[in-house]
C-alpha cells in the first residue's frame, strides 16, 4: 500500500482530542526547579486522575491515589533523614567522587 493511500485511512482529527492542562507540582520544592516541572511520582498520580475519569466519567474522582502522594513525601524526608544526601549515589548526578 502506497504513503498517499495510507493517508486516507487515518483520520486528520484523532477520535478522542484532549487539550493538556498543565498541572503545578506540590514537590516542586524539594527539585528545585519551576513549580509545573512535575516529579515522576506527580506525573503517575495526575495520569491515574485523569485515567479514572476517562474510564468512569460517573464515578467522581475521592482521593483514591492521594495516599501515592504522602508515601513518596514520607519516604523522601525518611531517606533524606537518614542518610546524608551528599553521600547517596542518586544525589551526585554521575559523579562518583563528589
Amino acid at each position: 500500500m502506497a504513503v498517499s493511500e495510507m493517508r486516507g485511512l487515518i483520520s486528520p482529527k484523532p477520535a478522542l482530542h484532549r487539550a493538556f492542562v498543565v498541572q503545578v507540582s506540590v514537590l516542586a520544592i524539594l527539585q528545585e526547579k519551576l513549580d509545573t516541572h512535575l516529579s515522576t511520582i506527580e506525573a503517575i498520580y495526575y495520569f491515574l486522575v485523569e485515567l479514572h475519569g476517562l474510564m468512569h466519567p460517573e464515578v467522581p474522582y475521592d482521593g483514591e491515589y492521594d495516599n501515592m502522594l504522602f508515601f513518596f513525601k514520607f519516604m523522601y524526608f525518611k531517606i533524606r533523614t537518614l542518610y546524608d544526601p551528599l553521600k547517596l549515589k542518586a544525589y551526585r548526578n554521575g559523579d562518583p567522587e563528589s
